[in-house]
């Protein structure tokens, strides 16, 4: 069922987003079919337009200088993506809703027409969420940079066993966690697999971190919310598999004793909305089935 948008009884009165750029997921069937649509009603604005596949991170970074938004085609997979590349550039995102959840989202594909003029002549204002900055070491070198809008999540593999990770905070020790992981989410990620886990919900506008230990046996359970100053470092201490997932997209196999370090990072990932600024506790609402 489509979202019933919280629109404002006034509009919003920013500068116009004149070069578009529509992004598609490639595997999302009907994307393609309304990438077109989109070019027809953006040509028929007058505006230039631009269109790519979310896949393809390389002409994206040759259409980022020339751009003033990015439309999304598909779901809150394709928008944690593109998030990622244009946040550097402080180039906002503009999502369509092709997946199942949507929460990134700001359009449905019923308010496509109705909607989109009005929010690139200027009837739009810009959320801005933190975003992670990680960083994976071995033996103290450097193996890796991820760059993350949800969360980092440092756990067991593919055996049924509990991993050991100690926790510590600005340099000092927390606890160990005997668990199947432990994650550290951003406002963003507290409605994805943190919520899962059992954290808390964060507005998405906050600058908080979340800690949340993955079904924790016999070590401290709860969530920690944390200040955005906050060093997380995570160091594995295993005799088999372990892993690390950045947003779900790099599976990084782990060594016991390796160290995940946790920060919120520089930039900030930028999201048009024509909604009212209080719509998240709407959307939240309705995405999650709640009823009155």
């Amino acid at each position: 069922m489509a979202q019933i948008p919280l629109l404002p009884s006034e509009p919003f009165s920013s500068p116009p987003l004149l070069r578009v750029a529509v992004l598609y997921h490639p595997k999302v069937r009907p994307a393609r079919a309304m990438a077109d649509q989109v070019r027809e009603l953006v040509a028929g604005l007058g505006l230039p337009i631009s269109i790519s596949s979310v896949w393809d991170s390389e002409e994206i970074e040759t259409l980022l200088p020339r751009i003033d938004v990015c439309v999304v085609l598909g779901g809150d997979g394709s928008m944690l993506r593109v998030a990622r590349l244009t946040a550097p550039h402080r180039i906002p995102v503009l999502g369509i809703n092709l997946g199942k959840l949507g929460f990134l989202a700001e359009l449905e594909p019923d308010e496509l027409a109705r909607r989109l003029p009005a929010l690139l002549g200027g009837n739009y204002w810009i959320e801005k969420r933190i975003m992670i900055a990680a960083e994976l070491y071995r033996e103290g070198a450097l193996m890796g940079r991820y760059d993350c809008l949800n969360e980092v999540v440092v756990g067991r593999r593919h055996l049924s066993r509990v991993v050991r990770i100690h926790a510590s905070i600005d340099g000092h020790g927390l606890t160990t966690y005997t668990a199947d992981g432990v994650l550290v989410a951003t406002p963003t990620g507290s409605t994805a697999y943190a919520l899962a886990a059992g954290g808390p919900i964060l507005h998405p506008e906050v600058r908080n971190l979340v800690l949340v230990p993955i079904s924790a046996h016999l070590s401290l359970r709860g969530p920690l919310v944390l200040p955005e100053t906050t060093e997380v470092r995570l160091t594995v201490q295993t005799d088999h598999e372990a892993g690390a997932s950045f947003d779900g997209q790099s599976d990084v196999h782990l060594l016991s004793h390796d160290q995940v370090v946790v920060r919120v990072g520089p930039n900030m990932a930028r999201f048009v909305r024509g909604q009212e600024r209080s719509y998240f506790y709407h959307t939240l609402v309705h995405k999650l089935g709640v009823r009155h």
